[in-house]
């Protein structure tokens, strides 16, 4: 192939947000993945105003969770609308599959990637705060409800583990 044709067709997926064979961390959501956020989190209808507010606020991290070289997405919107007092926001996660991205879960707050592996899988952890609480030692710490998120080979369970009272 000719290496300008090749250069503009990279130049194209890049612009388009569409998938390529990179591994390295995205600097830029795709844009199918800003598509399917803000259609999850419009789906009981948004202002045009809500949705460029909620457009502006989308922040992602990545993580490569079964060891492929390719990174999945974690997203939420950063705005009291979906994060309780500026934490607790609400992911999705996405893989990329061929050319285009799936959602593997979705509506967790504070999801962190466990040590432990399910079906070739990272497992996920959901800590939302709840507040502070005693540990048995007498010191202070913080209430949590626990969540962990195991793949099924096809997209991420949740099993809820409840309240626990972790150190600060």
């Amino acid at each position: 192939m000719n290496p300008q044709i090749a250069l503009t067709l990279l130049v194209l997926m890049l612009i388009a947000g569409l998938p390529h064979s990179s591994s390295a961390n995205p600097r830029r959501l795709p844009l199918q993945i800003m598509d399917s956020v803000l259609r999850d989190a419009c789906d009981a209808g948004c202002s045009k105003e809500e949705r460029d507010t909620y457009r502006r606020n989308i922040k992602f991290e990545t993580h490569d969770l079964n060891g492929d070289g390719v990174s999945e997405f974690f997203v939420y919107i950063q705005h009291s609308d979906w994060c309780g007092a500026g934490f607790n926001c609400s992911y999705w996660v996405f893989q990329r599959k061929r050319n285009a991205y799936r959602s593997i879960t979705a509506g967790y707050p504070v999801l962190r990637v466990a040590n432990t592996v399910t079906r070739g899988f990272r497992d996920l952890e959901s800590h939302g705060k709840l507040g502070a609480c005693r540990l048995p030692n007498g010191s202070s710490g913080w209430q949590i409800w626990l969540a962990v998120l195991r793949y099924n080979g096809k997209e991420y369970d949740a099993t809820e583990i409840g309240p626990r009272c972790l150190s600060k």
